[in-house]
């Protein structure tokens, strides 16, 4: 009896295909690694400008805390007042560290940027947009309206400028998704 034999390709061909194989698989691999990594490092962004917010915006009560206790401890009468004031300094003193230091990484741009990043994945919704225009015409209307009431607060002009800047923003949001503007 006679035995066929399997003619198989060269090994050198075999080899190429699995190097390219190998190394497209290599390359995917390593794309979503990346993907990945960027994702984990957006997380922790998000998450670092999330704490510096807070952190900064809750400094400066702190700060104003510290005052009260300076200012407290100074009108009352007893013996132990100059340790309400060292009390109130150093809570006014890490309160207003706190804030300064957020105050800079506003400025120099690194939370401000974090906050950029943040913002750009929120996206309003058309509905929502609708009923702001709703609201800004609405709220113009009663500022207009209520001018004797709010004058005695503002001044008879204010709540005029008031009214009419949030009606003209309200109107301006609807012309422009209207089919007769042409922008």
């Amino acid at each position: 009896m006679a035995v066929r034999k399997v003619n198989s390709p060269p090994e050198a061909l075999d080899t190429k295909k699995t190097d390219v194989v190998s190394n497209i698989l290599a390359r995917v691999d390593k794309e979503l690694e990346e993907l990945e990594m960027k994702r984990l490092a957006a997380g922790t962004v998000k998450e670092r400008v999330r704490k510096e917010l807070i952190k900064g915006i809750l400094a400066l009560p702190v700060a104003v805390a510290g005052v009260f206790i300076i200012f407290w401890g100074s009108h009352s009468g007893h013996d132990i007042s100059w340790i309400r004031g060292i009390i109130g300094f150093v809570i006014f003193a890490i309160g207003l560290g706190g804030f300064m230091e957020f105050l800079e990484s506003l400025i120099v741009g690194e939370l401000a940027k974090g906050v950029v990043a943040m913002m750009k994945e929120f996206v309003m919704k058309e509905w929502m947009k609708v009923f702001l225009g709703f609201i800004s015409i609405l709220a113009g209307i009663c500022c207009v309206m209520n001018v004797r009431n709010l004058d005695y607060y503002f001044g008879e002009w204010v709540p005029y400028c008031i009214g009419i800047v949030l009606m003209a923003g309200g109107i301006t949001f609807f012309w422009t998704r209207s089919k007769f503007y042409k922008g």
